[in-house]
């Protein structure tokens, strides 16, 4: 845990990821989107867009998990932010007349990148922390971190202890798996056949990720009951993200011929840089 990144002037950490994770993705589909014909003004013009949609977003969400769990330590959501951004993001789109699975796979892989590096920010700030764990598996955080005062009010930890409990880096697993997805995605571009996909994939592979990493999270409450298991607000959205694009995704490959939506060879080239 390492919250601040200088202290004068004050630049926290996790605030130096978010905004070299958000630079990286506004540069990466800046220099996609000419040789997928769009204009780098666009992408310019998109990202205020997509921030304050982002936060908007994110904001809404936690105050909406605060109200179903009881608890008023949620914050900010991740997926709210990345709901309420692809919704600006359409609408973008639509007003610019910007052919939108085009537009969907510009941002593609950026967008896993950019969210790769805010986790990064997160296990520094202590934020969105782990499940305890045996010690080989975790990581422990000093005396007042978010961790420490969960578990002290859970009376896992007295007080004066100097440090939390073992807990899994889970900010950590999903910033690795961010990342690998970006790869991932950078590596296959020349296989998307129909507009839109790539943008797809990132919404199934990181509703997949982010379900999964969720069972190993300590800071989140289920809010549905599932027999002995609960599954808490990000599995239940992921669980809709996944439908949704999966659904989509099927549907336009079967009217793809139909609304116009296979791309040329050069496309796909422009959607793997």
């Amino acid at each position: 845990m390492h919250p601040w990144l200088i202290h004068f002037p004050p630049v926290s950490t996790y605030g130096a990821c978010i905004v070299i994770g958000l630079a990286l993705a506004w540069i990466w589909a800046r220099n996609r989107a000419p040789r997928a014909g769009v204009s780098p003004s666009h992408i310019d013009l998109l990202m205020p867009v997509l921030v304050g949609a982002g936060l908007l977003g994110a904001w809404l969400f936690g105050a909406w998990t605060d109200e179903a769990t009881g608890n008023e330590g949620s914050g900010a959501v991740l997926v709210g932010a990345l709901l309420i951004a692809t919704a600006g993001g359409i609408a973008y789109a639509v007003s610019t007349r910007i052919p939108l699975g085009v537009l969907g796979d510009i941002c593609g892989a950026p967008l896993a990148l950019g969210i790769g590096i805010g986790r990064l920010g997160c296990f520094f700030a202590g934020c969105c922390y782990g499940r305890v764990s045996d010690p080989q598996f975790g990581v422990r955080f000093p005396r007042d971190s978010f961790a420490f005062l969960d578990q002290v009010h859970r009376g896992l930890l007295p007080p004066d202890a100097p440090q939390s409990l073992p807990v899994y880096p889970t900010q950590l697993y999903e910033s690795g798996l961010c990342l690998l997805l970006a790869l991932l995605l950078w590596g296959l571009g020349r296989r998307v056949r129909v507009s839109g996909e790539q943008f797809l994939w990132v919404g199934i592979g990181y509703a997949l990720l982010r379900f999964m990493v969720e069972f190993f999270r300590g800071d989140n409450p289920a809010v549905v009951q599932l027999g002995q298991a609960g599954l808490t607000f990000s599995q239940v959205a992921a669980v809709g993200i996944l439908l949704l694009a999966a659904g989509t995704g099927v549907v336009r490959r079967r009217f793809a011929g139909r609304w116009g939506l296979r791309l040329a060879p050069e496309r796909r080239s422009a959607i793997a840089g």
